[in-house]
């Protein structure tokens, strides 16, 4: 009988990302990096990260602005036929 692999929980995914990510961090393919040096690009990766999301924040709260002020101008639309 064919059995289909389980889809992996979102923790597992989680998981296999990190290890990837260490193990690219950690690896020698290109360069081995100090300790220090592998600090500073976790710091570097840490940053990045804020400042994604602030761009993606940002981004949310002026779509929710437009989208508020959409709503404003549907409902004087609809006092107006009403």
């Amino acid at each position: 009988m064919l059995k289909w692999p389980r889809k992996k929980t979102r923790e597992e995914q989680i998981e296999k990302r990190t290890e990837s990510v260490l193990a690219e961090l950690l690896g020698n393919a290109e360069f081995d990096f100090t300790d220090l040096e592998r600090v500073q690009i976790m710091n570097n990766v840490r940053r990045g990260l804020a400042e994604h999301l602030k761009f993606k924040q940002a981004t949310y709260i002026e779509l929710s602005v437009n989208n508020s002020q959409v709503a404003k101008e549907i409902g004087g639309a609809l006092k107006y036929i009403e």
